[in-house]
């Protein structure tokens, strides 16, 4: 899927679906049993609050609402940004409607999982019904200039000056995903730790995020068999 970052240095979303050599900007796809959506959430408008566009288009929603219509699979979503967070989608609200009355008219439970990965933490939520799961990032939880602390020797930093702007984890983080035959969901994630100063040792006061940051993926383990 495209993330924010992928546009950086002036490269287009066009770009960006030709490298990766992906279907399109957004797509869905059967595998197994299961429907998987794949949305694009960067379209819209960059303003001084948000500095990447952060949403679904009207046309977007309108593919968004066939395609679940068309298909009698289980469906996993997956969006960069989250669908669940005042800083993710900017009109999640809406997306989260059109996946909620995809359940609502459906005999049995449409929608289980959106996956993202935007927001650099660990967590699920459940909302109505289907899980939110956040994918911590790869590398590091980020800090900004506020509390910036030197995690790296100087050389590197002399290069990489905003590096002290991120809280480092010693290993890559990432997690795989597996469903059993009988309706069994299992997310195994890597476990790490910080390098150098942990965002608490650096000051952050605790309530600045609801969810705290933590060098590690979560295990997972939910029944889509129950209408988990």
């Amino acid at each position: 899927m495209i993330g924010n970052h992928d546009t950086d240095g002036g490269s287009t979303r066009e770009q960006v679906v030709e490298f990766w050599k992906m279907p399109a900007k957004y797509y869905s796809f059967d595998q197994k049993g299961y429907h998987f959506v794949v949305l694009d959430a960067n379209e819209g408008e960059a303003t001084p609050v948000r500095k990447y566009p952060s949403m679904l288009s009207h046309q977007q929603l309108s593919w968004l609402e066939k395609d679940l219509e068309s298909t009698t699979l289980p469906v996993m979503v997956f969006v960069h940004q989250g669908l669940d967070s005042d800083s993710g989608v900017e009109n999640a609200m809406k997306v989260r409607y059109i996946l909620e009355q995809a359940n609502a008219k459906s005999k049995t439970k449409k929608v289980h999982m959106v996956f993202s990965g935007h927001h650099h933490k660990d967590y699920m939520n459940t909302i109505n019904g289907i899980h939110y799961i956040q994918i911590n990032s790869m590398s590091n939880h980020f800090m900004g200039k506020k509390y910036m602390a030197p995690s790296f020797n100087e050389a590197v930093l002399a290069k990489y000056p905003k590096l002290k702007e991120v809280c480092p984890y010693k290993e890559p983080l990432w997690a795989t995903v597996a469903i059993d035959t009988s309706g069994i969901f299992k997310l195994s994630g890597q476990k790490s730790s910080f390098l150098g100063k942990s965002p608490s040792e650096r000051g952050r006061p605790r309530l600045d995020d609801i969810v705290p940051a933590v060098p590690y993926v979560s295990d997972w383990t939910i029944d889509l068999t129950s209408g988990g």
